[in-house]
């Protein structure tokens, strides 16, 4: 059980690592003034795409999404199945009221999860594609700032109380550094 605990958190992690990187990526490219290079356009598309489908599956209502945020929470509880490492109840009942107020941008990352990213078969209700850069605006970035503290904020608690020792979530990259980054590599 607290083997199973261990991998579900680690898996968690790097679909929150992942996502992270992904949205400084998004960010960094959809700030610049010039992006007539379709490089630079579908590499922001593709950054974006990454960031909501990560998103959408830690914070995804669904029960057939293993590595979710809402499904951890439930575990913890002293009911659940991960109730032996005796979670901090009130804890979580206050994460789960702040997962209420963030009802808006999640159904909005899922809508962008089903109709736009995920299932391209379907009619597109926001009419975007990778040649447009008009889906900078579909979303707050702040917004998904906090969803993606809300979800450190989590594991690096979930990981203390639970004696799995300190959890690094430092980014590699972001929005600050990330031009940098990549001028290095073009001087070589």
């Amino acid at each position: 059980m607290i083997k199973d605990f261990e991998t579900s958190l680690k898996k968690m992690n790097l679909i929150y690592f992942k996502s992270r990187h992904s949205f400084e990526i998004y960010k960094s490219i959809s700030i610049q003034s010039d992006l007539s290079n379709p490089l630079l356009v579908h590499l922001m598309y593709v950054a974006f795409n990454d960031s909501i489908i990560g998103l959408e599956k830690l914070f995804s209502r669904s029960e057939s999404q293993r590595f979710r945020i809402l499904k951890l929470l439930n575990n913890l509880k002293k009911n659940g199945g991960y109730n032996s490492l005796e979670f901090d109840v009130d804890c979580i009942e206050k994460w789960e009221k702040r997962l209420l107020e963030f009802k808006q941008i999640l159904d909005l990352i899922k809508n962008l999860r089903d109709k736009h990213f995920a299932h391209t078969d379907n009619d597109d209700s926001y009419g975007l594609n990778t040649s447009s850069i008009d889906y900078r605006n579909v979303v707050d970035n702040s917004k998904i700032e906090h969803l993606f503290d809300f979800t450190k904020e989590v594991m690096i608690k979930v990981y203390r109380d639970c004696g799995l020792g300190m959890l690094d979530l430092d980014l590699i990259f972001t929005e600050d550094n990330l031009w940098d980054l990549i001028d290095v590599r073009n001087s070589r």
